[in-house]
């Protein structure tokens, strides 16, 4: 794992003083120009990593980035009668109103 110096953190703001960005401004370009290592190094995880949870834990970040919550999805497009029922007594009362 890489390990931040101070050298590093020095560099980083006179880099953003000489650019005059915001600390935001430059995290943000930090992230996006990160953002390629760390779903490498997610997707490594999730197929080689020595501990089962760890694994898990990676496959599920990855695949509900993908695919979105398992929770969330309706595969049989059937309709769960307790949200029927809440969204019917919203309904209801709106049309009251």
């Amino acid at each position: 794992m890489a390990h931040i110096t101070k050298e590093d953190l020095d560099a980083l703001k006179d880099e953003s003083a000489a650019l005059s960005e915001s600390p935001e401004s430059l995290a943000d370009k930090l992230f996006k120009e990160s953002l390629p290592e760390a779903v490498l190094i997610l997707c490594k995880l999730a197929r080689e990593a020595q501990s089962e949870g760890v694994q898990l834990k990676a496959a599920t970040y990855v695949t509900e980035r993908v695919l979105g919550r398992l929770q969330d999805a309706n595969p049989t497009g059937m309709v769960d009668p307790l949200v029927a029922m809440v969204e019917s007594v919203f309904v209801d009362s709106d049309d009251d109103a």
